[in-house]
C-alpha cells in the first residue's frame, strides 16, 4: 500500500530566470524497497512571480501548493514547513532534467524531475458545480457543554417543505462531509440528487482530532442522535421525518441510533455490515491475499490465522489482556515457521508491533468485538439494504440475508444486490480497491434511482 507522502499549503514566490524550468515536471520517489510515489511539478511564471503547484497522482491529490519555493542559479527549490518537508534540486539545461533531493522528518528519498507533454489530472464528471438550484447552509452543532463539534453543510429545497430530510452517515476511517475518497465526492454528489428531488439533506465532517481518535462505532450512533435532536429543532426541518442513509460503517452507526430511539424515520444502508465485524475483517483479509497471489492452501492458512487472531480479541475482556495473548500467539505460531513462510505471511516483529497498536485503539476494539445482529433486532423503522456484487469489502450476500432475517417483518424492507458494483457502488471490473480511483464515476446512477423510487414509496 502507497505510504502518506505530503498535503501541502499555497505559494507564489519572486524568482529569477525561472523561464528556464517553466513547464510541467514528473519525478519519482523511492518510499521503499517495492513502493515509490510520482510526483508532478507544475512551474508557472505569471509576471514577477513563481507559482509552484503539485500533484501526488498516486494518491489521488491534486493542485498542491507548497508555502516556498525560488530558483536562483540554476537551484529550484520548494520547502513545506508543516511537514518538515523540502526538495532542492540543480537545474540541467543539457539533460533538461533537475537532478536533488525530497526530504522529509529527516529522510531523504533522490528525484530526479524530468519534462512531460502533459499533465492527468482524473476526472469526475458526477461532481455537481454550483451555483446549486437549492438553498446551502453551514450548520454547526454544539455539544451538550457547548462545545461546537459537528460542522456540516444542510441542503434544502428553494420552496416548500422538504419532503424529509436525509442525514448522510460515512463510512470507516476519517471522512470529510462529501465522503472525499480519490477525488471522488460521493455525498456530495447523493445530496444534490435528493435535494433536486425536492428533500432536505445533512452532511457532515467526521468529529474533529483528537476526539475521533478516541471514538468507537457507538460512540458515533451517539452524536448521530445529536444530530437528529438539532435537526428537529431546526424550523427548515421542523415536522418533517428525519432518517438515516449510512455508507458502510456509517449504516452500523444509523442501525445503532435506531434502535435505542423511535424517531428515526428511515434508513438506507449502503453496504452495510449486518454479520460479525470480525467476519468482515477475515473477508478483507481473504480478499488480499487471493490478491497477493496465495495458493488456496496459503489462502486457507491467512484465513485461519486471521480468524485465531480476532477470536483473540473477541473473547477479552480488556485490549490490554488481548495484547498480551496475541503476543503469546503470535510468538508460538511464527516459531513453527521457516524464514520464507515468515515473510510471506507477514510474521515480522514490525507487524506484532502494528497488530498491537491497532488492538489498543478504542475504535478497532470494539470493531472486532461488535456483532450488529443485537442493533438490528431492536431497529423498528423501514430499511433500505444495498450492495454490490463486487464489493471487496462487505460481501454482498451475507451482510443482505442477515438484514432480512433479523429485521422486523415490514412491507416496506427492500434488499437489493446490485450487478458489476464495487464497495462505492461503481461499476466495476473486479470490485478491487485498486480500481476506486480508475473510475471515472463517482456512483451508478442505478443506485441512485433505487434510493429516490424508495424513498418516493415510503413518503
Amino acid at each position: 500500500m502507497k505510504k502518506t507522502l505530503f498535503i501541502l499549503i499555497f505559494i507564489i514566490t519572486y524568482f529569477t530566470g525561472s523561464s528556464q524550468i517553466s513547464g510541467i515536471w514528473e519525478g519519482h520517489l523511492k518510499v521503499s524497497k517495492t513502493d515509490s510515489l510520482s510526483m508532478v511539478v507544475v512551474v508557472e511564471q505569471l509576471g514577477d512571480s513563481l507559482v509552484v503547484e503539485l500533484d501526488s497522482p498516486d494518491q489521488y491529490s491534486f493542485h498542491i501548493q507548497p508555502n516556498a519555493a525560488a530558483f536562483s542559479n540554476d537551484t529550484f527549490s520548494f520547502t513545506i514547513k508543516s511537514l518538515n518537508a523540502s526538495f532542492v534540486g540543480v537545474y540541467n539545461n543539457v539533460g533538461d532534467v533537475i537532478a536533488g533531493v525530497f526530504t522529509q522528518n529527516r529522510r531523504d528519498f533522490p528525484m530526479v524531475l524530468a519534462r512531460i507533454a502533459e499533465r492527468i489530472i482524473p476526472k469526475r464528471p458526477q461532481t455537481p458545480q454550483p451555483p446549486y438550484p437549492y438553498n446551502v447552509d453551514e450548520k454547526i452543532i454544539y455539544h451538550e457543554n457547548n462545545t461546537p463539534t459537528i460542522f456540516g453543510t444542510l441542503t434544502w429545497p428553494l420552496t416548500g417543505k422538504p419532503k424529509a430530510v436525509v442525514v448522510l452517515i460515512s463510512g470507516s476511517g476519517w471522512q470529510d462531509r462529501d465522503e472525499t475518497m480519490f477525488l471522488h465526492k460521493p455525498f456530495l454528489i447523493i445530496a444534490d440528487y435528493l435535494t433536486k428531488l425536492g428533500y432536505a439533506v445533512f452532511r457532515y465532517d467526521d468529529l474533529p482530532m483528537p476526539k475521533f481518535r478516541n471514538a468507537t462505532t457507538l460512540d458515533f450512533s451517539k452524536y448521530a442522535g445529536m444530530i437528529l435532536d438539532s435537526l428537529k429543532n431546526d424550523t427548515r426541518c421542523a415536522d418533517v421525518p428525519i432518517g438515516f442513509l449510512g455508507h458502510s460503517e456509517g449504516s452500523l452507526v444509523a442501525t445503532m441510533c435506531a434502535s435505542v430511539r423511535k424517531d428515526v424515520a428511515f434508513i438506507i444502508s449502503l453496504a452495510g455490515p449486518s454479520i460479525p465485524l470480525y467476519e468482515i475483517l477475515v473477508y478483507q483479509a481473504v480478499i488480499a491475499a487471493k490478491n497477493a497471489d496465495f495458493s488456496n492452501e496459503e489462502i486457507r492458512n491467512s484465513e485461519k490465522m486471521n480468524r485465531d487472531f480476532y477470536q483473540i480479541v473477541k473473547k477479552s475482556k480488556t485490549s490490554q489482556k488481548a495484547v498480551a495473548a496475541i503476543d503469546q500467539w503470535f510468538h508460538n505460531i511464527a516459531n513453527t515457521m521457516n524464514d520464507a513462510e515468515r515473510e510471506r505471511y507477514g510474521f515480522s516483529n514490525s507487524r506484532l508491533i502494528m497488530l498491537k497498536q491497532n488492538v489498543v485503539n478504542p475504535w478497532m476494539y470494539a470493531f472486532i468485538k461488535c456483532d450488529p445482529t443485537s442493533y438490528i433486532k431492536k431497529c423498528n423503522t423501514p430499511f433500505l439494504a444495498l450492495n454490490g456484487s463486487l464489493d471487496m469489502q462487505v460481501e454482498a450476500q451475507p451482510n443482505l440475508s442477515a438484514f432480512e432475517r433479523h429485521l422486523k417483518k415490514d412491507p416496506r424492507n427492500r434488499f437489493i444486490e446490485f450487478s458489476n458494483l464495487n464497495h462505492l457502488f461503481q461499476e466495476a471490473q473486479t470490485g478491487s480497491m485498486d480500481e476506486y480511483g480508475k473510475i471515472e464515476q463517482t456512483i451508478s446512477p442505478e443506485v441512485l434511482e433505487a434510493i429516490r423510487n424508495w424513498l418516493e414509496l415510503e413518503k
